[in-house]
């Protein structure tokens, strides 16, 4: 009911499993450029958090609130996971946006996470977006690697169509 009163501005990405990955952490040369020793900065399958909470126990901040805050938070009813993911629901021009600090010296860094959108509308905005980011403002960020989930129905980084996605699926 609350997606039809917000209308088409409601975009819904809930995040599962993000782990930050150190690929290399030192100076680039041939072998480690060719070489992959992952070393895992953290990770969080929101498992160990209350549903109805957003997980600030865990090192999470929540950067920006979209529909509110108390839409921010850990669900056990949509997972990727055993039970529970983090949901965050944002509206059209306002996104709902967390964040987990990390600060590595390494060359090379990586991501993963699972997403799922709930609905896709068409237009410019975006329905969720992953990246490294780095706050600048109380009201802006600097995007690094981007993976967005456009409105279209198509996941985008640096400019190129990855694949296409479907609402209600994991990816």
């Amino acid at each position: 009911m609350l997606r039809r009163i917000l209308g088409l501005g409601i975009l819904m990405a809930t995040l599962l499993l993000i782990i930050a990955t150190v690929l290399t952490t030192s100076a680039p040369n041939e072998a480690s450029i060719n070489s992959f020793a992952p070393n895992v900065l953290f990770a969080d399958d929101f498992e160990g958090y209350e549903v109805g909470t957003f997980p600030f126990s865990g090192g999470w901040e929540l950067w920006f609130n979209g529909v509110g805050d108390e839409y921010q938070m850990i669900v056990d009813n949509i997972s990727a996971s055993p039970t529970k993911s983090l949901q965050l629901w944002g509206l059209s021009g306002w996104a709902a946006f967390a964040a987990k600090r990390f600060t590595t010296d390494a060359f090379k860094i990586g991501f993963q996470v699972n997403v799922r959108v709930d609905e896709i509308t068409g237009g410019v905005q975006d329905n969720a977006r992953v990246s490294f980011t780095k706050w600048t403002s109380l009201s802006t960020s600097r995007e690094y690697a981007p993976v967005v989930f456009d409105n279209n129905g198509a996941i985008v980084t640096d400019g190129k169509i990855l694949r296409s996605y479907v609402a209600d699926e994991w990816y």
